[in-house]
């Protein structure tokens, strides 16, 4: 692509590479291709995330520095994280800001002259809503790759195909691959024409953001589509569950559950565990939704992922210090858990409002800092909970190896059932937002069957020299 480039009278070409090997091993053993691109005076080779250095530039002071008349996203679809903040519409904005009044934005994505499939036009029509609703002037590029032109006064749509031909035999470039019956090939009306019929869909596509990654969903369908049909069908059936149909399944567990409670008159054998269990899942759910938003807002998290989960881990341990020795210690312990399950609803009530203002953030270094308080925080609300539970559950019981057996099975069970949820049903779905007030809702139902529950004892936490 470099070389093709080249070709043009252009001023300069930035290229990123987040992988710095990859440069260096060509530069180990060029070709005489690699050679003149990486020789070129015009190029200038970043070693680093492409949106975090068009970042830079918009935040640079007094404004962007410099504008472009081609951004081209060479990168496959958006089937990871790391690869859906560019297809996101934040990433749309910075592009516009980056770009001339005339120039031009290139998105890739699968494409087909023959049969498009449900995931291939899904994943099309997400884009494509994406660019229009930032970019006046969107047209695609049919092909077995799909190329989504954008731009922010090009007359994409209006330019006719006698036109793009006349321009290009006045260029007189010296290429082989792009020719006059390539172009006539590739921009056919009658093809574009076919391809724009074969998106028509009556389902509702859902905008991608940062926040809210639903491209992640429709990478992940497509894929599936041709190599694992039964679960791209499961994840179009979870694509469709809303909040309130979450939040309702979670309301009829606590209203039977609780039935069955109060017939059996115990309240320590089932409300004590499905607290620990939502608590489990609640926690797995934050330590994972912390790293993912620290990937779509800065880019790559495999040096800092450790950090991440140290801080969690940090907080649950003191968290649990806290229970034996702090503000709950010798006090007692029903109500101590009340409180800590109150104090868990209101973190997750104020984790989406602190998310969005992070990802709205002007200085990319608040986001690490800040995000690591937050896990922490989340890692010490969950670990108030082990202490109290377990002293709770020991007291009614008085089976020390019973106790632990129960609530930590009880623990793994919520936090696998978190680990599976967020990745796939809740925060592709529901977003960042949604998913924070499926865990309010349900630690808002655990809170409820542990505080009406029959017989409920009271227990002293024992202190610890």
């Amino acid at each position: 692509m470099l070389h093709e480039l080249l070709k043009y009278p252009i001023e300069s070409v930035d290229y990123a590479e987040l992988d710095p090997l990859l440069i260096e091993a060509v530069c180990a053993f060029p070709t005489e291709l690699t050679r003149q691109e990486l020789q070129d005076p015009r190029l200038c080779v970043h070693s680093v995330d492409g949106r975090l250095l068009l970042n830079e530039m918009v935040r640079q002071e007094g404004g962007v520095a410099r504008t472009y008349d081609i951004v081209l996203v060479n990168l496959p679809y958006p089937s990871t994280l790391v690869l859906n903040r560019f297809y996101t519409a934040e990433f749309f904005q910075l592009v516009r800001q980056v770009l001339d009044e005339r120039g031009l934005a290139v998105f890739p994505l699968p494409g087909s002259l023959t049969y498009i499939g449900p995931g291939m036009r899904d994943l099309n029509l997400m884009l494509r809503d994406g660019l229009q609703a930032v970019f006046p002037n969107v047209c695609p590029v049919p092909g077995d790759t799909t190329l989504w032109l954008a731009s922010p006064s090009l007359p994409l749509t209006s330019t006719t195909l006698q036109e793009l031909t006349d321009t290009w035999k006045g260029r007189t470039l010296p290429t082989r691959f792009i020719t006059e019956k390539h172009l006539q090939v590739r921009f056919d009306p009658r093809r574009l024409a076919w391809f724009q019929g074969a998106l028509q869909t009556d389902r509702q596509i859902g905008s991608n953001r940062d926040l809210h990654p639903v491209g992640v969903l429709y990478g992940l369908a497509y894929w599936s589509e041709f190599f694992a049909p039964s679960t791209y069908h499961l994840l179009v059936s979870i694509s469709q569950i809303s909040l309130w149909q979450w939040c309702l399944l979670a309301v009829l567990l606590t209203l039977i559950t609780g039935s069955v409670q109060r017939v059996r008159r115990t309240w320590t054998g089932i409300a004590v565990p499905i607290v620990v269990a939502t608590t489990g899942f609640a926690g797995m759910v934050c330590d994972l939704m912390i790293v993912f938003v620290f990937q779509a807002l800065h880019g790559y998290v495999y040096q800092h992922v450790g950090l991440i989960i140290a801080a969690f881990m940090a907080g649950l341990a003191l968290g649990g210090w806290t229970t034996t020795r702090g503000p709950f210690a010798a006090r007692d312990t029903r109500r101590g858990l009340i409180r800590s399950e109150i104090a868990l609803i209101a973190y997750w009530l104020t984790l989406p409002l602190l998310l969005i203002a992070l990802s709205s953030s002007t200085t990319v270094l608040v986001v690490t800092p800040v995000l690591l308080l937050l896990n922490t925080l989340g890692g010490w609300l969950v670990g108030l909970q082990f202490p109290l539970s377990s002293q709770l559950h020991l007291a009614a019981r008085g089976e020390a190896g019973h106790t632990a057996g129960v609530l930590y099975a009880a623990d793994l069970v919520g936090a696998f059932l978190g680990a599976m949820a967020v990745g796939i049903a809740l925060l592709p779905v529901l977003g960042t937002t949604g998913t924070c007030f499926f865990v309010v809702t349900l630690k808002a139902c655990s809170l409820a069957l542990f505080a009406t529950a029959p017989n409920a004892q009271t227990a002293q936490m024992p202190a610890i020299g």
